[in-house]
């Protein structure tokens, strides 16, 4: 064999080598495909991008579970194991706590400010709903929400106040519902359309003309969770994008749009996940990342 022809070989199997890497790490990634209504087997590749997380302040001790936006401060609403009351921080862009209140909402998985008023999203099995609250922390109204029974006509994993509209990501139509805080009417409403391997959702967020939704899928544990967050198109309710998380983010329950950026909040608690960040005289834990707010970044 010539020196030639040897150092050919070579070259192709670097080559081929590299190749084969690449491919790897293209089938590693998980690819989520839009999803389709006419009769295809899939539709075409979503666009997907990185985000990465940064830790800002650790909340009051708690399991916070859903964030809101204020020209006071942030708001941040727990969700309790105990059955006890649950409580509403105001905080400031630090995290020192300016105010206390709570709400009659238990299993709260959102929350809005939103024309001087909280909206308190119940999640638990008995006690659903929006709680209309004053910032002193009573009930100004309890309904539920639109398109469902009278009563527990299903919960909600997310709320955000926009344009004078209260979005709720709802469990029952499986959309982000856009209600006329007035009317308690629904005028519009966008589809989870959620592709095949992602089947939660939790917080929801106006940032420019995208509605931001938490969602992830099914797993046990923090290292092999995998969260993402995604981008619909405000007007049409498109999915344009899907964020995969950078390993080691923290892991997003409530979402927010505060001061042009995105942020949110864990709660430490997510459903089916092991244990093993559990902090002695505070329950459990479920991630490294439990009970801190922290912004998104987008990969550009």
């Amino acid at each position: 064999m010539s020196n030639t022809t040897r150092r050919h070989l070579l070259a192709g199997g670097v080559l081929l080598a590299s190749t084969g890497v690449a491919i790897a790490q293209e089938v590693a990634r998980r690819l989520f495909y839009a999803p389709v209504s006419t009769g295809e087997e899939r539709g075409p590749p979503i666009q997907q991008r990185t985000a990465t997380t940064r830790r800002l302040f650790k909340c009051p001790a708690g399991y916070p579970n859903a964030l809101s936006s204020s020209p006071a401060g942030l708001w941040i609403a727990e969700q309790r194991i105990d059955n006890g009351r649950e409580q509403i921080w105001r905080v400031d862009s630090t995290g020192v706590v300016l105010q206390t209140t709570s709400s009659d909402a238990t299993d709260t998985s959102g929350a809005a400010y939103g024309d001087g008023v909280l909206w308190v999203c119940a999640n638990s099995e008995t006690n659903q709903g929006v709680y209309e609250t004053s910032l002193d922390g009573l009930t100004l109204s309890h309904r539920q929400v639109p398109l469902g029974p009278a009563q527990l006509a299903g919960g909600c994993h997310g709320a955000t106040w926009h344009d004078g509209f209260l979005w709720v990501t709802a469990n029952r139509p499986r959309a982000i519902l856009r209600i006329d805080p007035k009317t308690w009417t629904v005028g519009y409403l966008i589809p989870f359309g959620l592709p095949e391997g992602l089947t939660r959702y939790h917080g929801c967020a106006v940032l420019g003309d995208s509605m931001y939704m938490v969602s992830g899928g099914e797993s046990r544990t923090y290292a092999d969770g995998q969260t993402n967050l995604i981008r619909y198109d405000l007007a049409t309710g498109v999915i344009r994008e899907i964020f995969d998380f950078a390993p080691g983010s923290c892991d997003p329950h409530g979402l927010a749009v505060h001061e042009g950026r995105l942020i949110a909040c864990d709660s430490g608690l997510h459903p089916g996940w092991d244990s093993r960040y559990d902090v002695p005289g505070l329950g459990k834990r479920t991630s490294p990342s439990a009970g801190w707010v922290f912004e998104i970044e987008l990969e550009t």
